[in-house]
């Protein structure tokens, strides 16, 4: 104790902390510069600063808030303090860390483009693990694994095709329908601005309004709009 997640410089980053023995907790108080802390009577052990933690908190807030996440970290880590950065979705792929453990691999999807996954944990001298190949689209592989693998002749594919029991690659189809996805996204938010702007004139003919005042509304409105 004390045990938790910290704010740090930034919107929203914050630091895990975890101060567990009496020496830990000696170095915790050198490291961030209160020393004063050693001498106070509510955190003069686990017992009361568990006892004390919500004012504890609030005073290591005041401090961490201070140091950029990373900055703390090392701050910390170097006096045996066990803390690590809190990390979104952004950070972890940035991360140096997980930059030098490869922990994720990028592969290009057909439909989706570039994809990002974490990589296999395990790491072995002899078979490292490897990633060749995107998830398919639908029916993509049918052909390969029911003529090379199951031994079916084509023109028994083709029968099957032919009765709707099996497709083939259909990652053709796939993309145009993400195309006609695109397009109605287009359409819709195009629908909204015009129908917006009919609302905006109808008001300002209904209330004798000023143009200007009703711009503002006509803004939000947009913004919306794009982040839908």
């Amino acid at each position: 104790m004390p045990h938790g997640n910290y704010p740090c410089q930034g919107n929203d980053k914050w630091v895990a902390i975890a101060v567990d023995t009496e020496a830990d907790w000696k170095n915790f108080c050198t490291a961030i510069g209160v020393p004063e802390w050693l001498k106070d009577k509510r955190f003069a052990d686990k017992a009361t600063r568990l006892k004390h933690r919500t004012d504890l908190d609030k005073l290591i807030a005041a401090k961490t808030i201070k140091f950029d996440k990373y900055d703390i970290t090392n701050v910390l880590q170097k006096v045996n303090v066990a803390a690590t950065p809190v990390l979104n979705c952004e950070d972890q792929l940035a991360d140096p860390h997980f930059l030098a453990n490869k922990t994720f691999y990028e592969i290009q999807h057909p439909v989706i483009g570039k994809e990002i996954f974490y990589s296999n944990p395990a790491r072995m001298s002899e078979t490292p693990p490897a990633f060749r190949h995107h998830a398919p689209a639908l029916g993509e592989n049918n052909d390969h694994i029911l003529t090379k693998l199951l031994g079916y002749s084509q023109q028994e594919v083709a029968d099957l095709v032919k009765q709707q029991i099996i497709f083939l690659n259909q990652l053709n189809n796939v993309l145009k329908y993400e195309i006609l996805l695109e397009l109605s996204a287009i359409s819709l938010q195009l629908s909204v601005l015009f129908l917006a702007n009919l609302v905006i004139r109808l008001i300002t003919k209904l209330q004798d309004c000023p143009m200007t005042l009703l711009l503002i509304s006509l803004r939000d409105v947009v913004e919306l709009v794009e982040s839908a």
